[in-house]
C-alpha cells in the first residue's frame, strides 16, 4: 500500500466522520425521533438497548479480522470489504428509517435499531483494524488518532446538531435520507 500522507489523513478523517455519524444517529438522533413520534420515556429508555452491539463487538471481531466473503477480487483487503459492506447496509437502513419506523410496532423498531447498532459496531471493528494498519506503516499513530477523533466529532455534530435542526424544518424521512447521503459520501 503506497499512499501519500495527505491521502491517509483524509481517509482517516472520513472514517472518523462515518463512525461519528452512525453512533450519534443511534444514540441521539433516534431518541429525538422516538420522542417526536410519541413514544413514552420508559419505551425510549428501553430502546437504549440499541447500543449494546458496541459493547459486545469484541465477541465477533475475530470473525471480521479473519473471514473474507469472496465478493471482490482475492487481493481486496478484508478490512476494506467489511467497511464497504457495513457502510452500504448503514446507508440503506438509515435512509429507510424515517419511512418504515412508526410507533405502532415496538418489536420491529427494537430489532431495526439493534441491527443498525450491529452494523455500526462491525464497521468500527474493521475501521479500527484498518486505521492501525495504515498508521503503523507510516509511523504517525498520534496524529492519525487525533484526525480520527476529530472526524468522529465532526460526524457526531453533523448527525446531532445538523440533523436535529433539519428535523424542525423538514420531515424526519428526509432528514434520514440526507444523513444516509453523508454516509454515501464517506463511502466514496
Amino acid at each position: 500500500m503506497n499512499m501519500s500522507l495527505t491521502k491517509i489523513l483524509v481517509v482517516l478523517l472520513m472514517l472518523g466522520i462515518h463512525s461519528g455519524l452512525v453512533y450519534s444517529f443511534l444514540s441521539t438522533t433516534t431518541t429525538t425521533y422516538c420522542q417526536d413520534i410519541g413514544l413514552s420515556i420508559s419505551v425510549i429508555g428501553f430502546l437504549s438497548i440499541k447500543t449494546i452491539p458496541y459493547s459486545l463487538k469484541c465477541l465477533w471481531s475475530p470473525l471480521i479480522d479473519n473471514y473474507n466473503i469472496k465478493l471482490f477480487s482475492s487481493n481486496y483487503d478484508i478490512k476494506k470489504f467489511w467497511m464497504l459492506c457495513m457502510q452500504f447496509l448503514l446507508c440503506v437502513f438509515i435512509g429507510a428509517f424515517g419511512y418504515i419506523i412508526t410507533s405502532d410496532n415496538l418489536y420491529f423498531l427494537t430489532i431495526y435499531l439493534i441491527a443498525i447498532g450491529f452494523f455500526g459496531a462491525t464497521y468500527d471493528i474493521a475501521m479500527e483494524a484498518y486505521r492501525i494498519e495504515l498508521l503503523t506503516q507510516i509511523n504517525i499513530v498520534g496524529i492519525g488518532n487525533i484526525i480520527i477523533i476529530y472526524g468522529f466529532r465532526i460526524g457526531y455534530a453533523i448527525s446531532t446538531i445538523f440533523c436535529l435542526y433539519l428535523s424542525t424544518i423538514i420531515e424526519w424521512r428526509y432528514v434520514c435520507i440526507i444523513l444516509s447521503l453523508f454516509i454515501l459520501l464517506s463511502m466514496v
